[in-house]
């Protein structure tokens, strides 16, 4: 059967690489990238079926803008149709040499190998004459021989102490559970445990320290080892004392004792003594703080976040404010732009007077006004060589605002028209200035008209307070 499968998955590579080079030579760049063109029709049509191959197309036209994005296409659709049919090759190819190394054909065997521990089921192909037959067998572990038994039991005396300790350093001191196995390690011997006092050790080997009436007691484990007919027991000790916390405990319990009797023989005094010694033991008293470094280190990180939200918050009104000053002053810049070009000066010499005004006497009479920062950096630019519509232009941008964009806008169109066709849009623009710096100052009046009413609402609870407190108290 192997080599129906490695024969097909052969024929279908080489179909593929036929077609390809029959359908593709002409579409492909290369002539070996035609091998896979066979692939790269079979996924467009079927894509084409599954409605997705528009999606695709326009994947690759978004990515390849300034490339011929249909020749990247087909030329990655056939690269992957040649690493397919390789990979198709290349399996029929390991599934022939396999089969001819007898991988697929079924193994005659004589023997069966038992598992090191416990019981495994084996699967089997009998074969009567011309028949064949499905059988499942259990196969055990090996049984151990008399001898074998007695060697493992002489080494599991010495070794069953240590073995059962779990988590405890001794048996002589265990507080915590122990590991009381059913079988011995690496063996089929069977054990089963018994205690002297299951209240304080069970049968699973967990410990209860809790349920000792003494400091510590003496608990007897009793290991009942089988296999077959062989038995065989042993006795192991365990002494239960109290776990470290109830220790603990115990140590808490006798200093408050010790606090007590020392309270009580220095009834008269005003200064109590400490005691210092408990059982031999040198004992030192401190105070709790009342300073915890995680509370100054939780206020440091309320500094910091402070610090940051109000620096955030800077920046926003800062941002607000150069916006708000962007507004206030456009009336003004194009009233003046306005009036110098009436007057008969061209658009770049009203810029540089107006920039030249305001580096002489605005920049020092009151602090830098944005929108005339602006103007004047836009001067420095054309004096190095920028275009004026390159510079207008960018002067919009860079205010950032729909009223400075537009303004840019006139500034541009008419640049090559003269100041006639330019004063009029002007004019029309700064009494639009005017209005909306007009309905932006009533705005703002209502805002702070709004701010004002939570302060009037605290001065009139306040004022009906001083009114009514003395009225009560006079009843």
């Amino acid at each position: 059967m192997y080599w129906v499968i490695a024969g097909c998955l052969e024929l279908l590579a080489l179909l593929g690489v036929g077609s390809g080079l029959l359908l593709g030579r002409r579409k492909c760049e290369k002539g070996w990238m035609a091998a896979g063109y066979g692939v790269y029709a079979l996924r467009r049509h079927l894509c084409r079926r599954l409605g997705i191959w528009e999606s695709e197309t326009t994947y690759y036209r978004s990515l390849y803008v300034n490339e011929k994005p249909e020749a990247v296409q087909l030329r990655e659709g056939c690269l992957q149709g040649l690493v397919t049919l390789g990979i198709v090759a290349a399996a029929g190819m390991v599934i022939l040499l396999l089969g001819m190394g007898g991988q697929f054909s079924a193994t005659e065997v004589t023997e069966l190998e038992r598992p090191p521990e416990g019981t495994q089921v084996r699967k089997l192909i009998a074969r009567v004459e011309e028949n064949s037959y499905e059988v499942a067998v259990a196969v055990t572990e090996r049984q151990l021989t008399a001898e074998e038994v007695r060697q493992r039991w002489q080494e599991a005396r010495k070794a069953l102490p240590q073995w059962i300790l779990g988590e405890n350093a001794e048996l002589n001191s265990v507080s915590r559970d122990l590991e009381l196995f059913s079988r011995l390690p690496g063996t089929a011997i069977e054990v089963q445990w018994f205690s002297s006092d299951y209240t304080l050790v069970d049968y699973e080997g967990r410990v209860n320290p809790e349920n000792l009436t003494e400091a510590s007691q003496t608990v007897v484990l009793t290991a009942e080892l089988s296999y077959g007919d062989w038995k065989e027991t042993m006795q192991i000790p365990v002494r239960i004392v109290r776990e470290s916390g109830s220790r603990q405990e115990e140590t808490r319990e006798a200093i408050l004792q010790i606090l007590k009797e020392s309270l009580e023989e220095q009834g008269y005094e005003e200064k109590v003594a400490l005691p210092a010694v408990l059982q031999e033991n040198e004992v030192k008293y401190y105070t709790e703080s009342k300073q915890s470094p995680g509370m100054f280190l939780l206020l440091t990180i309320v500094l910091l976040v402070g610090f940051f939200a109000a620096a955030e918050s800077s920046h926003k009104k800062k941002k607000q404010e150069r916006l708000c000053q962007l507004q206030r002053d456009y009336p003004e810049i194009v009233s003046k732009l306005t009036l110098l070009l009436e007057a008969g000066m061209t658009i770049r010499s009203a810029w540089e007077r107006i920039a030249g005004d305001y580096l002489r006497y605005g920049r020092q009479r009151e602090r830098r006004r944005y929108a005339y920062e602006e103007i004047l950096y836009t001067n420095r630019q054309m004096q190095i060589g920028m275009p004026e519509n390159l510079a207008y232009a960018q002067f919009g941008k860079r205010c950032g605002t729909i009223l400075y964009l537009r303004f840019s806008s006139v500034l541009v169109q008419n640049l090559q028209k003269g100041t006639k066709s330019i004063v009029p849009l002007l004019k029309k623009e700064a009494e639009e200035a005017l209005c909306e710096r007009k309905e932006r100052a009533r705005q703002l009046g209502e805002e702070a008209g709004t701010k004002l009413l939570l302060p009037m609402v605290g001065m009139l609870v306040l004022v009906l307070a001083i009114v009514m407190i003395p009225a009560f108290l006079s009843f």
